[in-house]
């Protein structure tokens, strides 16, 4: 009786062992239908009932905003990440106090237990092979603050991430902060979000002269 890794290999043998253990802890592997996130895990010879979820749909492209949410919109996705825009008064990630959040939002999102809203975005799905992706927590809003969040997609993407955004803080205005992941992403996308909005309102003071 062979791992679920080993099966992997042998069914996808050009792809390295570190991708294919990737593809299992990210819960793109199933068999018979059954989604296996243990890559040592034993199985008998799965033969034609090992399927690998996602293989040729690896992103969609939104050429709007999908609002999926009263205060969340979805502006990018991938297998490996999600960016989306977040609206005054919802969590970022779910609280003692209250489970409803931008992670909760899209987790039932991809689940197929939400659907876009809106007359332009209503019936706009995901493939198939997004149903097994689970958000993950990268950076974080304050409740009642607006603007664009990130999203991991497995725990690999994640740790990435975080690593990105610790390593680029410099970008909150290049003052060295030394802020957290949580406090420095937060305030790279506030920034971001004031400068939009100060760019928008001169545009709008040239119009009106």
């Amino acid at each position: 009786m062979a791992t679920l890794l080993e099966c992997v290999l042998a069914k996808f043998p050009e792809t390295p062992k570190k991708r294919a253990k990737q593809w299992i802890i990210a819960g793109r592997v199933s068999v018979n239908g059954v989604v296996i996130r243990k890559p040592n895990q034993p199985i008998p010879d799965p033969q034609d009932a090992l399927e690998l979820q996602g293989r040729r749909s690896t992103s969609v492209a939104l050429e709007k905003e999908w609002r999926i949410h009263a205060r969340l919109g979805l502006l990018y996705i991938d297998a490996a990440l999600a960016v989306v825009n977040k609206g005054a008064g919802l969590l970022s990630v779910p609280a003692p106090h209250s489970d409803l959040s931008a992670l909760s939002v899209l987790h039932d999102f991809l689940a197929g237990r939400l659907r876009a809203i809106g007359g332009a975005t209503a019936q706009h799905r995901l493939p198939p092979s997004f149903v097994h992706l689970t958000p993950q927590p990268v950076h974080r809003l304050d409740q009642f603050t607006t603007g664009v969040l990130c999203l991991a997609m497995n725990p690999t993407a994640r740790a990435r991430l975080i690593e990105q955004f610790q390593t680029h803080r410099a970008a909150c205005g290049g003052t060295g902060c030394g802020s957290t992941t949580t406090i420095c992403a937060s305030t790279c996308c506030q920034n971001a979000q004031q400068k939009k909005r100060a760019t928008t309102r001169r545009s709008r003071s040239r119009t009106t002269k």
